[in-house]
């Protein structure tokens, strides 16, 4: 089974606590044999690119932690590309 958490919204709730829960609920997701992934696209995915703000920062840590936990995080490429971002596919 898998849990997917979609980031979506770019208030800093959404941002920060959308973060923050699949990393918890990654701890106790293997014992019961679910896998955690997180897809970011809308108004939180262009803050991907964003550093301007404490939010910003927190969220980018945020998610740079997750990929570290070996967390799977997606975004749509399509968006990427057209904002600019140096994406590839895979």
């Amino acid at each position: 089974m898998k849990t997917v958490a979609h980031i979506f919204h770019d208030d800093e709730d959404s941002l920060l606590i959308g973060s923050r829960l699949p990393r918890r609920w990654a701890e106790v997701a293997a014992e019961h044999g679910v896998e955690v992934e997180v897809f970011v696209f809308g108004a939180a995915q262009r803050r991907l690119r964003q550093n301007d703000r404490e939010v910003d920062r927190r969220f980018n840590t945020h998610i740079d932690e997750l990929i570290a936990a070996g967390i799977t995080v997606g975004a749509c490429l399509k968006m990427a590309r057209a904002d600019g971002s140096p994406a590839s596919p895979g």
